[in-house]
């Protein structure tokens, strides 16, 4: 089943642990699992998960104030879908947690139907606020190569997305959904956006109804690695036409390591002239 379980319990400390080869009985399951209103301080550190059959870490209607930081997660989503390396589910419209996602790298998120592993679809991210999560800090992390995107936001209130790198996603790169018109408030900036891909949408995003009045997203940049894609740009052309990114730039960031592993940029990166701060991997675990 799955590794590590909190319940309605709060100021925990779970931290340095390397948990793996999840869901051999009960498939939806997590490497570590936040859950009840009382979940609340905790923190969840330098810990490293691979082999996951759903998600790496997952918080299901937990209370305020969590803490995930620093943790490794590769290989999650491997025989189910509709999911992602981190997830909140919250089923309260208005609920703002508090809670910061920062620091941690999530990658190979795949999203398997249930038709079993042969059909792949791509239905799972990064990270992933479902529902009506609201009130989160996702910021300073970084996510590669997972199936749907580095991160979908559903339908919460007040939730701030800063100072990422989401990178070699396999579809669209990122998902604003605005689920039964509850979004408000959702900031997206100083973001780094890689396209390894060519897009065959309109918009980086999938973008949901009534988009505008909900979301922020300027000060990002964005880029495409592909040889001779003109697509990207152009989808970059139109989100701008919706009304988004106006100040944000559509340039190679100069990374250390093309692949985006490490997440580091060279000196005289562009992505500085965002407001991007470099974001420091080193506190987890090898």
């Amino acid at each position: 089943m799955g590794g590590i379980f909190l319940q309605n319990t709060s100021s925990s400390l779970v931290a340095e642990n390397d948990i793996s080869d999840l869901g051999s009985e009960y498939k939806h399951i997590g490497g570590i699992v936040l859950t009840g209103d009382s979940t609340s301080s905790n923190r969840i550190l330098k810990n490293k998960i691979t082999n996951s059959s759903r998600y790496g870490i997952t918080l299901k209607n937990a209370g305020f104030k969590n803490e995930i930081a620093y943790n490794d997660i590769q290989n999650t989503s491997l025989e189910t879908d509709d999911t992602g390396g981190i997830e909140v589910t919250q089923g309260n419209r208005t609920k703002r947690s508090g809670s910061h996602i920062h620091h941690n790298r999530v990658r190979d998120s795949n999203g398997v139907s249930y038709n079993g592993p042969d059909n792949i679809v791509s239905m799972s991210w990064g990270i992933y606020l479902d529902s009506f999560a609201g009130g989160y800090t996702v910021e300073n992390n970084l996510t590669w190569r997972n199936s749907r995107g580095g991160f979908m936001v559903q339908g919460g209130k007040d939730n701030v997305i800063r100072n990422n790198i989401f990178a070699d996603s396999s579809s669209f790169q990122g998902h604003f959904n605005n689920f039964s018109n509850n979004s408000e408030n959702i900031v997206f900036e100083k973001n780094i956006i890689i396209i390894n891909i060519p897009l065959e949408g309109r918009t980086l995003f999938y973008a949901g109804k009534n988009l505008p009045n909900a979301l922020k997203s300027d000060n990002n940049l964005f880029w495409s690695t592909v040889d001779g894609d003109i697509k990207s740009l152009n989808a970059f052309k139109n989100w701008n036409a919706l009304g988004f990114d106006k100040n944000s730039i559509f340039q190679d960031p100069m990374l250390e390591d093309p692949t985006a592993e490490n997440g580091k940029l060279k000196p005289d990166s562009p992505a500085f002239k965002i407001g991007f701060k470099p974001i420091d991997f080193t506190p987890l675990i090898p």
